[in-house]
């Protein structure tokens, strides 16, 4: 077998199916339009190659021509890892892969740190299901923003306590709603000193992960409206305002600024300029329909390590290219 990038890309992308999403080898050749001995083939050569251990070892990162494309499009991204996944798979199951690739990965990026800030969204939950016990006694998991309370959305609390669990650490709730009814509601309840102590947790974590709902998609499936915190008049008012997207509970516009919308003097959610403060901050996304609201968190500086599937990151290269 030819030693090319095309060969090393495609290996990568077999042993991606094989060991994280554990589909068989019958399974990857009918993803891939290819033949069972084919993917064998790959397999082997990969274990050869040495890019795979016990989990997938990308050696060079310059071989994934997707990949080098990113980083040099946006010179404040320091690392991006793309999940394989094809046209033919649904949304969920993309989700799923999604999660099951950064479960396996940022593990190391806990090991020699004590914070980590965690906003809310699907993937994330999805995520603190697959992480993979390892005993971290020191590191604290901090909410980045208030919580849901009908008991139909606990799925914040239970993922702060999945990510908790699995590394027998701590975590932090930030006791406020997601949305306060009112800008004065919340500037009163900042006043104490207690709170006071919480925010400054949130605004200096070491890490943070979280992901991009888009305004004109996402949103609606999001607890944020189910609840109630964000009217149907609301996004009217957002999307006249040239707002793209929201992360931990702050959305922003186009060009990147979120300072100066309304709806943000309610959020509980952290600062987005903390974000660039942070050793890491890492976006995990799974939806190509989010690629504008990506495109400018990636210009605006928010994000230093991406992780997104494939079928997104090709819609992304030809937004950035058209």
């Amino acid at each position: 077998m030819k030693k090319n990038d095309d060969v090393y890309e495609l290996a990568l992308k077999v042993a991606h199916l094989y060991y994280y999403n554990q589909l068989t080898t019958e399974a990857i050749a009918q993803e891939l339009k290819m033949s069972r001995p084919s993917v064998s083939k790959l397999l082997n050569f990969a274990r050869q190659e040495g890019l795979v251990e016990i989990k997938i070892i990308d050696k060079n990162i310059s071989i994934n021509p997707l990949e080098k494309n990113i980083l040099k499009r946006f010179k404040n991204l320091s690392q991006v890892k793309i999940v394989p996944a094809t046209n033919n798979l649904d949304e969920l199951e993309i989700l799923h892969r999604v999660a099951q690739f950064t479960a396996n990965e940022i593990t190391s990026y806990f090991e020699k740190i004590k914070t980590c800030g965690l906003s809310w969204h699907k993937v994330l939950y999805e995520v603190s299901k697959y992480l993979t016990p390892k005993k971290l006694e020191e590191l604290n998991f901090i909410a980045t923003h208030g919580l849901f309370f009908s008991q139909k959305n606990n799925s914040y609390i239970q993922m702060l306590i999945n990510f908790a669990q699995n590394y027998d650490c701590h975590y932090s709730l930030f006791p406020a709603p997601f949305y306060f009814e009112y800008p004065s509601t919340k500037n009163m309840f900042l006043q104490d000193s207690n709170i006071a102590n919480l925010i400054d947790l949130q605004n200096s974590c070491e890490v943070y992960i979280f992901s991009i709902s888009d305004i004109e998609h996402q949103l609606k499936a999001h607890p944020i409206i189910r609840e109630s915190f964000i009217s149907e008049d609301d996004l009217i008012f957002l999307k006249g305002m040239d707002v793209v997207g929201e992360i931990s509970g702050i959305f922003y516009k186009k060009d990147g600024s979120y300072q100066n919308l309304p709806v943000n003097s309610r959020s509980s959610g952290i600062k987005l300029e903390v974000l660039k403060q942070a050793e890491h901050s890492i976006c995990v996304l799974s939806n190509k329909r989010s690629i504008t609201a990506l495109i400018t968190a990636l210009d605006a500086g928010f994000i230093t390590d991406l992780i997104i599937d494939e079928v997104s990151v090709k819609e992304l290269i030809k937004q950035i290219k058209g």
